[in-house]
């Protein structure tokens, strides 16, 4: 399937704040705004949502601490992390992004754009691709919020796991979180 978007049409504005209940200063809240231009001109129409938490100190010894304070979304995500930086194959590794959420418009799903996401993410923050390590928990949503257990839900997340695999993501372990392998640095 090709990308309905090209990448140069892709617009991210990102914010960072503190971290809601994170005592530790480990952790920055990031909420990122994607826009594309309209097919008829140059009007941007907004395209999705991405949102998580971000260090620059992978090594922080409270990384874990921090992400128990904030959520249990943020710890699973925050442990993950602490388990890929401290794995004895790992190469240095600066930054973790940690995504919380990521959402797109019905009309962008399904079209391969969350690689280019990450990398225009990444890139934007001025993170050097191969020292940031990308961790993410797949959880299809509704326009309501998370698919109800069912079917339809299994069906949603075999189809946003795909895309994942797609964009160069695969799961950690037994774990049902999902990871970015770094360069010869890939799941053992």
């Amino acid at each position: 399937m090709e990308i309905s978007i090209p990448p140069d049409e892709l617009f991210l504005t990102v914010s960072i704040s503190p971290a809601d209940g994170d005592d530790y200063g480990a952790l920055r809240r990031l909420t990122t705004n994607i826009e594309c231009m309209h097919d008829e001109g140059y009007a941007r129409h907004h395209a999705g949502r991405v949102s998580g938490w971000l260090t620059w100190d992978a090594y922080a010894t409270d990384l874990i601490d921090a992400g128990d304070a904030i959520s249990h979304d943020a710890v699973v995500l925050a442990t993950t992390a602490r388990e890929l930086v401290d794995s004895p194959a790992a190469p240095f590794i600066d930054a973790v992004l940690l995504i919380d959420r990521m959402t797109l418009a019905v009309d962008h799903r399904g079209h391969q754009l969350t690689g280019t996401l990450v990398n225009k993410l990444v890139e934007l923050l001025q993170l050097e691709p191969e020292e940031t390590l990308v961790v993410l928990q797949p959880e299809p949503q509704t326009d309501n919020g998370p698919y109800p257990d069912g079917p339809a839900k299994d069906r949603a997340m075999a189809r946003l796991q795909n895309s994942y695999r797609v964009a160069g993501f695969e799961p950690w372990g037994s774990s049902d979180v999902w990871w970015r392998p770094l360069g010869d640095f890939a799941a053992s």
